[in-house]
């Protein structure tokens, strides 16, 4: 996220895109808060506070959490570790926006072919597909939503604004 947005380098366009965010209704895809474990330099989290900070005094809604699962299978990593470790994420889910980043994909003889990782796509499809997981959901009172529902709190939020 650092070097993709800029805020390692300290020559981010974000002020640019969040007012184009701010002029189309449109949310960012900008995490409120940065895990711990996002080795991120104080200059740069500096500067995404005060991006944090632009988007909100913009209105434009941006979500509390960034959430990755590991890309590569752990060694000896089977199924139902796998699953066990999703479930404990969920488990732990901070109060707000998450948003977890997923990659995947049916294992096909092609995804087999190019691609190294194609056990853990295949896996990431079918975890959140998994019966015992959608309960762990429910039973969290976790809610699935998607950026068309961020899109609409950020223009219900603009017309409530005087």
């Amino acid at each position: 996220m650092g070097s993709l947005y800029g805020l390692e380098t300290g020559r981010d366009f974000l002020s640019l895109v969040l007012g184009v965010c701010a002029e189309n209704g449109l949310p960012f895809r900008l995490p409120r808060h940065i895990p711990a474990s996002l080795q991120l330099p104080s200059a740069a989290r500096r500067i995404h506070k005060a991006r944090v900070r632009e988007a909100d005094s913009l209105g434009v809604v941006i979500p509390d959490h960034l959430i990755q699962l590991p890309f590569s299978l752990r060694p000896g990593e089977t199924y139902e570790a796998f699953r066990e470790s999703v479930a404990a994420m969920l488990c732990s889910l901070q109060a707000g926006v998450s948003e977890l980043y997923i990659h995947p994909a049916v294992i096909t003889d092609e995804l087999m072919a190019i691609h190294h990782e194609w056990l853990k796509r295949g896996m990431e499809l079918q975890v959140f597909r998994d019966p015992w997981i959608r309960e762990v959901m429910r039973s969290q009172r976790i809610r699935q939503i998607s950026w068309r529902n961020l899109q609409q709190l950020q223009l219900r939020r603009r017309r409530q604004k005087p």
